[in-house]
């Protein structure tokens, strides 16, 4: 009878324990997103001027150097992080502006990337193209990575032209 009772609870202490990593694990980004993609909104329930101050706090947290800073209009960027890319590296900083709308704080970012060709510099969009080696959907997998340690309600992750 006791070994029924302790297997019964060893069952029920694996399931429980399974049923935490699996409900732990789950990403917040969806797995399936636009081609070209590179507008992410965060959506959350919290005040304007404290999930804006959250939210710089936590890029800096994550390495970035915050360039510029507005208040009375909710915009920021970062300066330039270096990541490294394959057998190099790579620059790119996350801009953009927070907005009320009626009781819910929208966060609207996007990212930037410093390219470098031929001994040509230029700037790219970070956006959702190409191969996974490409320098503009490399950047902007970073920024979704930066996006997962954030507390959100809803996010929307959409091209440009769907806006």
């Amino acid at each position: 009878m006791t070994k029924q009772i302790n297997m019964k609870k060893t069952i029920l202490f694996l399931l429980f324990i399974s049923f935490s990593i699996i409900t732990f694990s789950q990403s917040k980004i969806p797995s399936e997103l636009p081609k070209k993609s590179d507008i992410i909104k965060l959506y959350t329930k919290q005040d304007k001027s404290k999930y804006f101050n959250y939210f710089l706090e936590k890029l800096q947290d994550n390495g970035f150097e915050i360039e510029r800073k507005d208040d009375s209009f909710g915009s920021y960027s970062t300066g330039f992080k270096v990541i490294e890319y394959y057998n190099g590296s790579v620059s790119y900083r996350i801009y953009g502006y927070i907005k009320q709308i009626q009781d819910t704080s929208v966060v609207v970012l996007q990212g930037q990337v410093k390219s470098s060709v031929f001994g040509l510099t230029g700037m790219l969009q970070s956006k959702l193209e190409g191969s996974r080696t490409n320098v503009s959907r490399y950047s902007f997998n970073e920024i979704l990575s930066f996006i997962e340690k954030l507390e959100f309600d809803r996010l929307e992750i959409y091209p440009t032209n769907n806006n």
